[in-house]
C-alpha cells in the first residue's frame, strides 16, 4: 500500500484539505487584494476594461486545452489509486500528459502567431498583448497534468502554496514596475504569465521526486486507456466545456458591444468581488474525496446531504458579513470604485449561497461519470447568457448582466439537482431536515469543531498526539 493513502479517512481528508487550501489562500487573498489594489490605482477605468477582456480572450481558447478533460483523468486517477491500480494510473497520466502538452504548445503558436488576426478583430492594437498571453497556455498545459498528480495525493498544501507563490512574485514585479515607471497592461500581462512559469518548474521538481518515489519501477499497462475513457466519458465533458468557457468569457464582449469597455472594467470588478467571496465556501477539496465513497450509498448521501445544508449556511453567513464590510473596504481603499457596491450588494445573495450548491451537485455527477447530463448545463448557460443580454443589457445597463447571472445560477441548480436524483434517487433532499437541525446535526457539528480546534492544537504544538 502507498504510504499517501494509508489510514484514509474521510472527515480527516476532508477537513485537514480545507484547512491546508483556507490557510494557504487567506495568505493569498491579502497578497492578491495588494495586486487587484496597485491595478485598479495605477490602471484607469478603461485600460482595466481591456486588460480584463485580454483575460477573458485566454480563458475563452484555453476551452480548446480541455480542462474538462482534467476532472475526468482526476476522478479516474483516484479510482485507480484507491484500488491500488498503479500500472493503469501510469498509463493514463503518461497518456493524459503527451495529449494535454501537445495541445498547449500547438495552441501557444498558433495564437502567438495570430495575434495581428486577434487585434484587427478588436479594432484597436492589442498584438502585444496576445502574444504574451498566448505562452500562458502551454504553461498552464503543463501545470494541469502536474496538479492531477497532486490532487490526487490529496496533497493540498502544496497546491495552495502555489497560489501564494503566483501571487506573490505578481506583487514583487509590480512593484518593480512601478518603481521604473513601467505599470502598463503589457508589463502587467508579462508579470502574470511569469509568475505562472515561475510556479511551473517549482511543481516540476516537487512532481520528481513524487513520481520517482512512487512510481519509479512500476510498468505502465500496455492498453491504452485515455483515449477509451476520452470517448466513453470524456466526449460529453469536451462539448461541455467548450460552451462553458463560452459562458464565462462571452459577457465581457457583450458589454463591450452592448455598452462600451467602461462597462465592462466596472462589471469584471462586481463580478471579481462576488467570485472571491464564493471562494470561501468550504468545497474545494470534496472532488477529490467523493469518487472514494460512491460504493457507499448510505454515506455518499450523509455528505451531500449535510454538504448543502452548511454550504449554503456558510454561503449565507459570508454574503450578510460582507454586504455590511465590502462597501466600507472599499470606500476606505479605493474610493473611485464604489459604484460598483449596488451591484456587489444584490448579486452576493443571488450567487454566493447557490454557488455552493452547484459546485457540490455537479461534483457529485463528475463522480458518478454522468458528463452527458452535464454537457446540457453550458447549452442552458449559453441560451441564457445571450438571449436574456440582448433583452436587459440595452434596456438596463450593467444591472441586466446582474438579473442575467443571478436567473441562470437558480435555474442551473435546479437542472443540475433534477437529474442528480434521477439517476441516484437516494440523494433527494428532504425539506425538512434541510430547513431544520437535528440532534445528528449538532453532533456533526459539535465533532468536526473539536477535530478541528484538536488539529489547530496539534499545529501549533499545544498538546501532543
Amino acid at each position: 500500500m502507498i504510504r499517501d493513502i494509508k489510514n484514509y479517512s474521510l472527515r480527516s481528508s476532508f477537513l485537514k484539505g480545507e484547512f491546508a487550501l483556507a490557510s494557504w489562500e487567506s495568505i493569498e487573498r491579502v497578497i492578491s487584494a495588494a495586486n487587484v489594489f496597485l491595478i485598479l490605482k495605477f490602471l484607469t477605468l478603461y485600460d482595466y476594461g481591456v486588460y480584463q477582456l485580454v483575460l477573458a480572450f485566454y480563458s475563452l481558447v484555453s476551452s480548446f486545452l480541455l480542462d474538462s478533460i482534467h476532472e475526468v483523468v482526476t476522478n479516474d486517477l483516484s479510482r485507480f489509486l484507491k484500488e491500488n491500480k498503479f500500472g493503469n494510473f501510469k498509463k493514463l497520466f503518461s497518456e493524459y500528459a503527451f495529449f494535454r502538452i501537445g495541445v498547449g504548445f500547438i495552441t501557444t503558436l498558433v495564437i502567438f502567431f495570430g495575434a495581428g488576426i486577434v487585434s484587427g478583430y478588436y479594432g484597436q492594437n492589442v498584438q502585444g498583448y496576445v502574444k504574451i498571453i498566448a505562452l500562458l497556455f502551454i504553461i498552464e498545459s503543463c501545470r494541469k497534468v502536474l496538479i492531477s498528480v497532486f490532487k490526487t495525493y490529496l496533497h493540498f498544501s502544496l497546491l495552495g502554496s502555489q497560489a501564494v507563490l503566483i501571487a506573490l512574485v505578481k506583487l514583487v514585479s509590480f512593484a518593480l514596475l512601478i518603481k521604473f515607471n513601467s505599470f502598463n497592461i503589457f508589463w502587467i500581462i508579462a508579470a502574470h504569465v511569469g509568475a505562472y512559469g515561475i510556479s511551473l518548474l517549482f511543481m516540476f521538481f516537487r512532481f520528481l521526486a513524487l513520481y520517482a518515489r512512487q512510481f519509479g519501477l512500476q510498468a505502465g499497462e500496455k492498453t491504452s486507456m485515455f483515449w477509451q475513457i476520452l470517448k466513453n466519458h470524456g466526449k460529453w465533458a469536451v462539448i461541455g466545456e467548450q460552451a462553458s468557457r463560452i459562458n464565462q468569457n462571452i459577457r465581457p464582449w457583450l458589454i463591450k458591444f452592448l455598452i462600451n469597455t467602461e462597462a465592462v472594467a466596472v462589471f469584471s470588478l462586481t463580478f471579481g468581488l462576488v467570485s472571491m467571496l464564493s471562494s470561501l465556501v468550504p468545497a474545494r477539496t470534496v472532488s477529490s474525496l467523493i469518487p472514494r465513497e460512491l460504493n457507499n450509498k448510505e454515506r455518499l448521501r450523509f455528505i451531500y446531504a449535510n454538504g448543502i445544508k452548511f454550504i449554503a449556511i456558510l454561503g449565507l453567513i459570508l454574503s450578510g458579513v460582507a454586504y455590511f464590510a465590502f462597501p466600507v473596504a472599499i470606500n476606505l481603499i479605493l474610493p473611485k470604485y464604489n459604484l460598483v457596491l449596488p451591484y456587489f450588494k444584490i448579486l452576493i445573495f443571488a450567487f454566493v449561497p447557490v454557488s455552493g450548491f452547484i459546485i457540490l451537485t455537479r461534483t457529485t455527477l463528475v463522480a458518478l461519470r454522468e458528463q452527458k447530463a452535464l454537457f446540457t448545463r453550458p447549452l442552458f448557460q449559453i441560451a441564457s447568457i445571450v438571449v436574456f443580454s440582448f433583452l436587459l443589457i440595452p434596456r438596463f445597463g450593467i444591472w441586466g448582466a446582474v438579473g442575467q447571472i443571478a436567473h441562470t445560477n437558480f435555474i442551473l441548480g435546479y437542472i443540475l439537482y433534477r437529474y442528480l436524483i434521477k439517476v441516484r434517487p437516494e440523494l433527494k433532499l428532504e425539506s425538512k431536515k434541510l430547513l431544520g437541525f437535528s440532534r445528528e446535526d449538532f453532533q456533526f457539528i459539535k465533532e468536526n469543531f473539536i477535530f478541528v480546534v484538536r488539529g489547530l492544537m496539534v499545529k501549533l504544538k499545544v498538546i501532543k498526539v
